[in-house]
């Protein structure tokens, strides 16, 4: 928009010195009344307040008065003002044009000028509106994708944290209950069975045993899946009181047999590396990828102690084959296990 004011302002100089030339036969004269003009519009576009440029506008009807063909450069002078009544003072230096034959063409370039001006600030406005719409309108949309964010996540948080604490109450429920209940019964037909030979309590027992192993592996997975991956491994970096680097970014969602096996590797190395080795400083990389799942336990150790073969790390081996992955060891430059599980396609 200012590009066309500028350029406005230039046409009605270039007009106003042709029609001062047609009108007065002394070039010194319009060249002064051109400078004179042009040194009041920009003054008044320096100080760029209503009241300056109405004293301006003044200085100029006084300069009109000794020079009456400055008149011819009113639109040069013409407010870029929204007010209305600033600009229509620049018609007061046309009084001193009244009776000279100019002032009826003074008069045609300021109205035309004027309604130019008028036309301009009238744009200029809608441009603003719809620019502070459109502002508005970005603004107000992102907060509310901003809100929405927060709430599904505020949300997902809640419930997660509600279904861990709601496994974990059902783990210690089925302990506290059914566990004493059943290693009761165990001891009372041990009992029996000391103190007379009764046929069918061998069976009895060895059903009640079986029964108490699978409510002990029923509560060991509900611990297990009422277990954040995250912090356990944090919990199991700050127990070891080794320099730990704990490197983390899986899903909440994972899979409780990934959970459950990477866990247990996890314990493994740190048991391994306690045990069997010189290193201070372990570091482990949980990722998960768009088709696979990735651990790296990696230690520092340099005495070289630390075996690639044993049975704990064959049952590690054996567990993550189990899983569809692959476990590779290497004791080069530390003690290192490097474990890929792909993720099983949805049905």
């Amino acid at each position: 928009m200012k590009i066309y004011r500028f350029a406005f302002k230039l046409l009605w100089l270039a007009i106003g010195i042709y029609a001062n030339l047609v009108f007065e036969e002394w070039l010194y004269i319009t060249v002064a009344a051109a400078l004179i003009a042009v040194s009041a519009y920009a003054m008044a576009l320096y100080f760029s307040r209503s009241n300056m440029t109405i004293m301006f506008l003044f200085v100029f009807a006084i300069v009109c008065f000794f020079i009456p063909t400055a008149v011819l450069f009113i639109p040069v002078l013409m407010p870029d003002s929204d007010e209305k009544h600033t600009r229509k003072l620049a018609f007061v230096p046309l009084i001193f044009a009244i009776t000279q034959v100019y002032f009826f063409p003074a008069l045609l370039l300021a109205g035309f000028a004027y309604l130019c001006t008028a036309l301009l600030n009238s744009l200029h406005e809608k441009e603003t509106t719809i620019i502070s719409q459109q502002d508005a309108a970005r603004e107000k949309a992102s907060e509310s994708r901003r809100k929405e964010l927060l709430f599904l996540e505020a949300n997902e948080q809640s419930h997660y944290q509600a279904t861990l604490e709601e496994r974990t109450r059902i783990a210690r429920d089925i302990h506290d209950s059914m566990g004493h209940s059943l290693a009761r019964c165990i001891l009372q037909t041990g009992a029996m069975k000391a103190s007379q030979d009764l046929s069918g309590l061998d069976e009895l027992q060895a059903n009640l045993q079986e029964t108490m192993e699978s409510i002990r592996k029923a509560v060991h997975n509900l611990k297990i899946e009422g277990t954040d991956l995250h912090t356990s491994l944090k919990n199991l970096c700050h127990d070891s009181k080794l320099n730990c680097n704990l490197q983390y970014d899986m899903n909440k969602n994972i899979p409780e047999a990934i959970k459950y096996n990477f866990l247990l590797v996890a314990k493994e190395a740190f048991a391994n590396t306690l045990r069997h080795s010189n290193a201070s400083k372990m570091t482990i990389m949980a990722q998960e990828h768009p088709a696979l799942y990735q651990l790296l336990i990696k230690d520092n150790g340099t005495d070289g102690s630390t075996s690639t073969s044993g049975i704990g790390l064959a049952n590690i081996e054996e567990r993550i084959r189990e899983l569809g992955g692959t476990c590779n060891f290497s004791s080069r430059d530390g003690f290192k296990i490097f474990i890929i599980v792909p993720k099983k396609e949805k049905p």
